[in-house]
């Protein structure tokens, strides 16, 4: 008996959730860039060939946008997004042939089939899973506790998109209630009152002719505003914009004004009550048109995205820089290398390229532990940057090696010197919180345009001179002397 009782609570729980899914109006739309720069940010950042962001219905997972398949659509079954959902949590397989859970999963089964997934369950703002953020490859890999949180943070970002999608549609449905009448808001003040209160969103309707907004309460106090603070002058509310931002939002204003577009969507700063900038989107649309056509009332909705920028922030800084030392990462160092090749040939200067190898990295690895590794390294980076101009660069290429630009140079004994400053700081012993450590560098050095006009010539060749710094005894650097 009891077990007919369980079966039926997990029948009802799975219908209500299917009912909230579908609720979100979100199964079978179209590609949506916001979802799709999620998906390719992730499979960049991890590394993988596929990426998705999916949603779990009854029979399927169908996915609002995949990164690396042809298919964005696959029969539901157990094992992976189905299994992430069921189970509400992080949901990670490192070989899907040696995991029971996977093993006889379609996607598995063929030869060249899918050998690693790792799921991250999805929500939508009122709290029911609908669906995942989900990596695969085929190829097993492991997957750090550092990665996981930052692909929890990523899935942060789809459910606040998710919560854009909703509030989209909200919007869509009161202005289609709205031109449906348009004196309703002459005929029942109180009435749009109480819908526009009883929303999430903060909702403004401006007079194009007397410049007069009205802005709800929401409107005010997402920014600290108390109801007497803000007056009906659109001049002032503008006043309240970034300056930067103000460009960008009078020409997608402009265009829905004079009937080019349908309405209009802008993201951008306004000054809060305690004179912090707090990032807001504005969604708007024209509900009324005078007999010439001219643009009459303007009505539309505020969404503080504050917290939605910070993980994006954070991202970007998880995309370009290493969680470990704080420096950039080897994707933003070649960014900067090809960037100060092209300048170097416009001006007709000279940089330098230097690879920096720690010698008997393991050893305190081994001896201390990988969390004493870890601080080794931070400290080495901060030393590095201590060496270094502020125009120059330093960043964490993987493990124990680093990478150093060294720019606008006279001639190869100026990097030469930094190399040998290099040497000396990294030599001296570290301090792991109580524990001394003490490591060496071994210096390749590459020289732009002596050694090549490449930048990954310039790589190579600094890695040869770093190797044959260790073959020479180590702690210290080498260069082409040709």
């Amino acid at each position: 008996m009891s077990t007919i009782i369980g079966q039926d609570i997990v029948k009802s729980t799975e219908q209500s959730r299917l009912s909230s899914l579908y609720e979100l109006n979100i199964l079978d739309t179209p590609s949506h860039p916001a979802f799709d720069r999620i998906t390719k940010l992730c499979s960049s950042l991890f590394e993988v060939p596929i990426a998705a962001v999916s949603f779990v219905d009854e029979y399927r997972i169908w996915s609002k946008s995949i990164v690396g398949s042809d298919s964005n659509e696959i029969e539901r079954v157990d094992g992976m997004c189905s299994s992430a959902i069921r189970e509400n949590r992080v949901y990670l397989i490192t070989n899907t042939l040696k995991d029971e859970r996977t093993v006889n999963h379609p996607l598995v089964a063929p030869p060249d089939g899918i050998r690693f997934y790792v799921g991250i369950p999805l929500k939508s703002p009122d709290g029911i899973l609908v669906g995942t953020l989900c990596l695969l490859d085929y190829k097993p890999r492991k997957f750090s506790s550092k990665k996981i949180n930052t692909l929890k943070e990523l899935a942060g970002v789809v459910e606040s998109e998710i919560a854009l999608h909703i509030s989209k549609q909200k919007i869509s449905e009161l202005y289609d209630q709205l031109k449906k009448s348009t004196n309703f808001l002459h005929e029942s003040e109180e009435r749009w009152s109480f819908a526009i209160e009883g929303s999430e969103l903060g909702v403004w309707d401006l007079n194009v002719k007397t410049n007069k907004i009205y802005l709800s309460n929401k409107c005010k106090q997402m920014l600290g505003y108390s109801d007497e603070q803000i007056s009906a002058d659109m001049n002032e509310w503008i006043k309240l914009i970034h300056p930067s931002d103000l460009p960008c939002l009078v020409a997608a204003r402009a265009s829905a004004l004079k009937g080019d577009s349908k309405g209009f969507e802008n993201e951008h700063r306004k000054l809060d009550s305690s004179g912090n900038w707090k990032w807001v989107q504005v969604r708007g649309s024209v509900v009324e048109r005078d007999e010439n056509g001219e643009p009459v009332r303007v009505v539309g909705t505020y969404t503080d995205i504050s917290e939605r920028k910070k993980i994006e922030a954070n991202i970007i800084k998880l995309a370009h820089f290493d969680t470990i030392t704080g420096l950039p990462n080897r994707s933003l160092f070649f960014d900067r290398l090809d960037q100060q090749l092209k300048n170097s040939q416009r001006s007709n200067t000279s940089f330098g390229v230097l690879i920096v190898d720690l010698d008997h990295f393991k050893e305190v690895n081994d001896i201390f532990g990988h969390q004493k590794g870890d601080q080794l390294l931070e400290l080495v980076a901060r030393r590095l940057q201590d060496c270094l101009r502020s125009n120059d660069t330093v960043a964490r290429l993987g493990g124990d090696e680093f990478a150093i630009i060294v720019a606008d140079i006279n001639a190869a004994t100026d990097v030469e010197q930094i190399a040998q400053k290099i040497i000396k700081t990294i030599d001296l012993p570290f301090d792991l919180e109580g524990d001394f450590a003490t490591v060496t560098a071994s210096i390749g050095i590459a020289i732009f345009p002596k050694d090549s006009t490449s930048c990954l010539d310039l790589i190579k060749k600094a890695d040869i001179e770093m190797y044959n710094s260790k073959k020479l005894g180590r702690n210290r650097y080498s260069i082409n002397s040709i």
